[in-house]
């Protein structure tokens, strides 16, 4: 039986105001995620076909830990200019594992979801928009980023007694 996973997700907001129309901000929080329902649950295999796909109920939920500093300024009441850095670090993200089966056959191949992955991504936002108007509003933004991907785990696993054919 898999175990309860629980997590706490703490959040963190403050802004200063510089002037009447700007400020400087900062946000902290952790998001943690479940993972799908298919991925957990799910077995696959076509008719008279040995098990392709099995779920995972073990898989961890993704983490991720979230920093932000920023500067906001409206101009004539109508527009709004947004500067924000930030920092983002990824755990326990979930990737495809093949177990492979006795022989090496890819008949007997079984695909599996383990938290394989984290990541980290840093860079900065610029964000143009028009808040109030008659008939036109929007935004127009730039976002520019620099992530990096880790493998933590296995891409294959070779094991005959971890594939399951049926009789």
């Amino acid at each position: 039986r898999p175990p309860t996973d629980w997590a706490i997700s703490p959040r963190f907001g403050a802004s200063y105001p510089i002037t009447d129309v700007s400020k400087m901000f900062i946000n902290y929080g952790h998001f943690n995620q479940n993972p799908s329902t298919r991925d957990t649950y799910r077995t696959q295999s076509g008719l008279g076909q040995s098990l392709e796909y099995i779920g995972n109920p073990w898989t961890t939920m993704e983490r991720t830990i979230q920093y932000e500093m920023g500067y906001e300024r409206s101009f004539q009441n109508r527009w709004l200019l947004t500067g924000t850095v930030y920092l983002k670090d990824g755990e326990s993200e979930t990737a495809t594992t093949t177990l492979i089966g006795e022989e090496n056959r890819s008949s007997s191949n079984v695909r599996i979801n383990m938290a394989n992955f984290s990541s980290d991504a840093r860079g900065f936002e610029l964000k143009f928009q028009k808040t109030r108007g008659k008939f036109i509003t929007g935004f127009i933004s730039y976002d520019m980023r620099v992530a990096r991907v880790r493998n933590i785990g296995w891409d294959r696993i070779q094991d005959a007694k971890t594939v399951l054919r049926p009789p």
